[in-house]
């Protein structure tokens, strides 16, 4: 599991993660504190009125050598965490990307998005940086691609 650093924005913030289900949405309202998630409330009758816009992506990682010490190659990012946070922080999202490093978040309303991926830190920093992208879906309808993240990886 990978630990969410460097996330400043959130680390005071009572966060909403929505989860969907074939038959009604889930709330489920967190809390990140010292790097770890903690669960403070669950809300089944939510009543979210989605949209039907789209973000989609894709993350590419660079793969180094121990320590960083020279690059090796660069692949397609798998299961990498994903994360979108709405204009005013009211809630985040998390998905994955697939095998072949692409993601996408779904049933989004009109409105300010900040996608975020987590890169470590080649110079051997003890925090992950956080590579951003802002999006605005400007109608319901929007199916927008917001291009590629590169990330670094050390081989262990």
């Amino acid at each position: 599991m990978t630990k969410i650093k460097n996330l400043s924005i959130l680390l005071s913030l009572t966060l909403i993660m929505i989860f969907t289900s074939c038959e009604k949405e889930t709330i489920i309202k967190y809390e990140v504190i010292h790097d770890t998630i903690i669960v403070t409330e669950t809300d089944s009758s939510f009543d979210y009125n989605e949209g039907f816009a789209t973000i989609r992506g894709t993350v590419k990682q660079a793969n180094w050598a121990k320590d960083f010490a020279f690059p090796l190659n660069t692949t397609n990012a798998q299961n990498e965490d994903v994360f979108l946070v709405y204009e005013d922080n009211s809630f985040v999202e998390k998905t994955w990307t697939l095998q072949n490093g692409s993601f996408v978040f779904s049933k989004l309303l009109k409105g300010n998005y900040t996608v975020l991926v987590y890169s470590e830190d080649i110079n051997k920093g003890i925090e992950n940086i956080a590579r951003t992208k802002t999006v605005l879906i400007e109608s319901n309808n929007d199916n927008i691609n917001i291009g590629t993240f590169y990330i670094n990886k050390e081989n262990k």
